[in-house]
């Protein structure tokens, strides 16, 4: 099984006794997606390939709705394929749970908030070695 500390807004989730908990199954995919998401690419000095530009564009650029919501959906897309090329590395040293394990991406879909523009949700679903189908979803501001 893979090993992954529980987070809660950014913050580690305690145990009763004090210790830090582990997050396990589906819940460690769905925290593994918003944090490959939300981490800047290059922002990790260990894996610089690591995360995604999916928050971010360039400053004076004014691009269309349509590209935009491309551009995110290629942004995820190699960020999860990412996920899924580290994880198939972690399986050469050690056993990873079916349950915490992506096998493909289901979807992807971008919306644009229609009262505060600078605001995209983004949905991606998975198929896990379990064949479960895994969701989540962030919301996000554009700088």
């Amino acid at each position: 099984m893979s090993f992954d500390l529980k987070l809660s807004n950014g913050d580690l989730v305690l145990t009763a006794s004090g210790q830090p908990e582990a997050v396990t199954g589906n819940d460690k995919i769905r925290q593994d997606i918003l944090k490959i998401l939300l981490t800047e690419e290059g922002d990790n000095s260990y894996h610089q390939s690591y995360g995604s530009s999916v928050g971010s564009l360039n400053v004076g650029e004014n691009f269309g709705q349509s590209f935009t919501e491309k551009s995110m959906e290629g942004s995820v897309s190699n960020a999860i394929n990412k996920l899924i090329t580290l994880q198939k590395f972690q399986s050469r040293t050690q056993f990873l749970n079916p349950a915490e394990v992506i096998v493909s991406i289901r979807n992807i879909q971008i919306y644009r908030d229609e009262l505060d523009p600078r605001m995209w949700s983004i949905f991606v679903s998975v198929i896990t070695q379990e064949l479960e189908e895994v969701g989540q979803s962030v919301t996000l501001r554009l700088i």
